[in-house]
């Protein structure tokens, strides 16, 4: 079922859409904490539902340039505190390890086992920690090549994991 901010975001225009998505991923990849994250979206939706009603745009509204104005919008805001990062990270990790649980039963030895669910989960948590300034780097962006670069990065961890397990196991 979509919730009411879901549903509200439809009710725009395709480019005030899109825009306020590139605000939504802005916000989402910055180092605030997640129930401020939710208020300012909610907030900015709000203005910009309102500002279409009276014919105005995401760059009528927030300026002709976006994302120094996310920027100073977030800077005003507490930082997210350690507690938050770390679980994040931490879930991140868990996730991962649940993800790998049915190694268990098709590894060949206990040091694959081992290996495989430590190293999987730690580089996915630095991936996660990675892609989220990448992607904080493509908003408001012609962004091709940001994309390139995840897709490089991507493979270049996979090779390393790759290599290791090859090397250790």
């Amino acid at each position: 079922m979509m919730n009411s901010i879901q549903r509200d975001k439809f009710t725009l225009s395709k480019n005030n859409r899109d825009k306020y998505n590139e605000f939504c991923l802005f916000v989402n990849s910055s180092n605030i904490d997640t129930e401020d994250k939710n208020k300012l979206k909610d907030e900015i939706l709000d203005h910009l539902i309102e500002g279409e009603k009276h014919g105005k745009t995401f760059d009528d509204l927030f300026s002709e340039n976006p994302r120094e104005y996310s920027q100073q919008l977030i800077e005003m805001l507490p930082k997210a505190t350690f507690k938050t990062k770390v679980s994040f990270f931490l879930n991140v990790i868990f996730i991962s390890i649940i993800i790998n649980i049915p190694i268990l039963f098709f590894s060949d030895s206990a040091s694959e086992f081992l290996f495989t669910l430590v190293t999987f989960p730690l580089l996915a948590g630095v991936l996660s920690l990675f892609c989220f300034r990448i992607f904080k780097g493509t908003v408001f962006k012609n962004s091709f090549k940001y994309i390139i670069a995840i897709i490089l990065v991507i493979q270049l961890i996979s090779i390393v994991y790759v290599y290791f397990k090859n090397a250790i196991i």
